[in-house]
């Protein structure tokens, strides 16, 4: 009986994937390339990577503080904030010009919460300069200091609660790794039009070499067109839906390569000079800890959840609106 069940089992069909695979399966015909599709076997193919990328989103996510509240009142009291802004008034500018919140807002769910979850993003500067400092208990002037700064502040990804919010950060995560990977495919298919537009520059001289009889010249060249075909057959082949998929494959097995979070923390005190001492050593110095998004972006963006107050949202938009009015009045 063993030996029928287990015989049975072989040609059952296997099951359905999970509804989020299923989701992500769909993601990747749609972002990556339509052409996959066609694939038969594109379920028995990706199935298992896709769940490992997705179990990778859902874990680093869970990596990520909970939201932190921004506002003027935190702006005075939380070193993080007052270390991102470096006025309480920048809190509101960055809210009444962000179309992002602009249209949350205006959409019917932007109604659904008094607050605004989002993600927060802003690059990292650091500043040289000479000034002021204690050198053990001297007062001393002339001193390299470095300040730290944070600038091109953007909000994304807005929620009207923090479960909303966990599954759209999960979900933008997915869509990353699918948009690196589409990166890769249009990179490869640049290169074999590149590769092309050689051939056919080569087969000419090829073609001109034989009718002048240039028996020397066109050895070489010949040499050269019979690797740019192989180097064609190569990439063509690299393109094919089938090792697409195999490619796929392997990199959603990985994708930490691609997308990851890095812990960052940074010593200061509250006019924003770095510090090497510890907050214990002396007051008004706090350690602030940030997570820096490694993504296809070359540039580095620190990423925080926050929340905001939906009328203190709502109250800057008008207010910028009003400073744009004027300037067009002017």
């Amino acid at each position: 009986m063993t030996l029928l069940t287990t015989l049975a089992r072989w040609f059952l069909p296997s099951p359905p994937p999970a509804p989020e695979v299923e989701a992500g399966l769909a993601r990747i015909c749609e972002l990556v390339d339509p052409a996959l599709k066609g694939l038969p076997d594109l379920e028995r193919r990706l199935a298992e990577p896709v769940a490992q990328a997705l179990s990778y989103c859902e874990r680093m996510i869970a990596t990520m503080p909970g939201a932190l509240p921004v506002d003027r009142t935190a702006f005075a009291a939380d070193p993080l904030v007052h270390a991102l802004f470096a006025t309480a008034d920048d809190i509101t500018q960055l809210l009444g010009s962000s179309q992002t919140v602009r249209d949350y807002l205006s959409e019917p769910g932007g109604s659904a919460s008094d607050e605004i979850h989002a993600m927060l993003a802003a690059r990292r500067f650091v500043k040289k300069t000479l000034g002021v400092a204690m050198e053990g208990e001297v007062l001393q002037n002339d001193v390299p200091i470095q300040y730290l700064y944070f600038s091109d502040h953007l909000i994304a990804i807005p929620a009207p609660d923090p479960a909303a919010h966990h599954v759209l950060l999960r979900q933008r995560a997915f869509d990353s790794l699918l948009k690196s990977f589409h990166a890769h495919l249009r990179r490869l298919r640049e290169e074999r039009q590149s590769l092309r537009d050689e051939r056919a520059v080569e087969s000419d001289q090829v073609s001109l070499l034989r009718a002048l009889a240039q028996e020397t010249e066109l050895e070489a060249h010949t040499r050269r067109l019979d690797d740019l075909d192989q180097r064609l057959r190569a990439s063509a082949d690299a393109l094919r839906p089938e090792h697409i998929a195999s490619a796929l494959a392997a990199f959603l097995s990985a994708p930490e390569s691609a997308l990851r979070l890095e812990p960052l923390c940074i010593t200061v005190d509250r006019a924003g000079v770095i510090s090497d001492q510890c907050p214990i050593d002396r007051p008004g110095i706090d350690s602030i800890n940030f997570q820096q998004i490694v993504a296809r972006d070359r540039r580095r963006y620190i990423v925080r959840c926050v929340k905001f107050n939906r009328a203190d949202a709502l109250a800057a938009v008008e207010a910028v609106k009003e400073v744009q009015s004027r300037y067009l009045i002017i």
